[in-house]
């Protein structure tokens, strides 16, 4: 691409960078209730464009909100553009089909593997302290996970009773196994896409 040009995409390409990183410790700060002033100077710059994506019910599970994720699976989408014009690569459109199905899985990705994380989180704290029921930490966590460890429990135990304990352990593993399986065939989805010759 020209010079010029080439440029002022690759200036456009790590000004995203900067902004993507921007927005990402912005996300991180408002879960630390003493970082309120630094999060403050942040919120000017990142919450214009991050509000632009929380009002989308979808992508809230109980009390958690993921729209940030797909905030920042946007810019990086528009950065990956940005940078592959000012290298002079061709667009095509398996190229564009490919990010497109990328951010989406990645979107898919981050949710699977947080919501094993917050199980992995609960099944320590009934092991520490069994009598953990109680409490609103406690309950906002069972709130949030508890349609989705009966859900996967009653498929995989033939609809037998267990313990939430016993529950969470085949929940994890299951969206472990699951969400493995399913980067492998994401990948090679996506390498099949982007050869498209158009």
């Amino acid at each position: 691409m020209n010079g010029i040009i080439g440029t002022v995409l690759s200036i456009m390409s790590a000004g995203l960078a900067i902004y993507s990183l921007l927005c990402f410790i912005r996300i991180i700060l408002t879960w630390i209730p003493s970082a309120y002033r630094a999060a403050g100077k942040l919120a000017a710059i990142c919450d214009p464009y991050l509000n632009l994506f929380r009002g989308i019910s979808w992508l809230r599970f109980g009390g958690f909100d993921f729209s940030p994720a797909l905030a920042l699976c946007l810019l990086e989408a528009v950065r990956s553009v940005i940078t592959s014009l000012a290298r002079g690569s061709h667009l095509s459109i398996g190229y564009l089909l490919a990010m497109i199905l990328s951010m989406a899985w990645s979107i898919v990705n981050s949710f699977i593997w947080f919501i094993v994380i917050v199980l992995v989180i609960r099944l320590i704290m009934l092991l520490l302290n069994p009598n953990s029921y109680r409490g609103p930490i406690m309950s906002q966590f069972d709130s949030a996970v508890s349609g989705i460890v009966y859900r996967i429990t009653k498929v995989f135990t033939n609809g037998k009773q267990v313990s939430y304990k016993t529950g969470i352990l085949i929940s994890i593993g299951v969206l472990i196994v699951l969400n493995l399986g399913l980067g492998f065939v994401m990948a090679r989805i996506e390498s099949i896409i982007f050869s498209l010759p158009f």
